[in-house]
């Protein structure tokens, strides 16, 4: 049975899939640690930049158990190639994509970064720390917002014929 897209990704077991969007080893490294051991976490996956972004959504959208589909993004906007913003831009045209939540986390806290991102479409920038148990923290608070008090969608996990059409102002195609 398809999952229909206004019916909210059941976030009360291990369920919740992560995928971070990273080229520094280091940083997926740190987040990846501060993210283990959390009840809500099924898996976290990580891709380096927009090119692995979007091959592991192709994959998804086919069913491949070694990608699946992610409830939550943890975006860089520091890539080599297409940056974060590029890829903010690209999933949000996406019908598909559009919903998915995605959080830029990234060494910058320049206001104009952070007035680009929520304009491409972030839900929320946070600023990478450096101390580990700030990450931790970090890992925390998104795991309290975003796997257990938020009601996250069910993108990507519908079917080729079902559509969002519930969007007041906005037609679909």
């Amino acid at each position: 049975m398809t999952e229909q897209p206004d019916a909210p990704h059941d976030t009360t077991a291990a369920s919740v899939v992560v995928l971070m969007v990273d080229d520094d080893e280091e940083d997926v490294y740190l987040t990846r640690r501060a993210f283990r051991n959390r009840p809500r976490l099924k898996t976290f996956h990580t891709v380096s930049g927009a090119d692995g972004l979007f091959r592991y959504l192709a994959l998804a959208v086919e069913g491949d158990p070694d990608a699946p589909t992610p409830d939550l993004v943890l975006l860089d906007i520091n890539l080599p190639g297409r940056n974060g913003f590029d890829i903010l831009i690209e999933l949000r045209a996406s019908e598909r994509w559009r919903a998915l939540p995605v959080l830029v986390l990234s060494t910058s806290s320049s206001v104009g970064d952070v007035s680009r991102a929520h304009a491409c479409g972030a839900n929320a920038f946070l600023v990478k720390p450096v101390a580990a148990a700030d990450m931790k923290e970090i890992a925390d608070q998104v795991d309290a917002f975003w796997f257990t008090t938020a009601r996250l969608p069910a993108c990507g996990r519908f079917g080729e014929g079902d559509r969002i059409t519930d969007v007041p102002g906005r037609t679909t195609g």
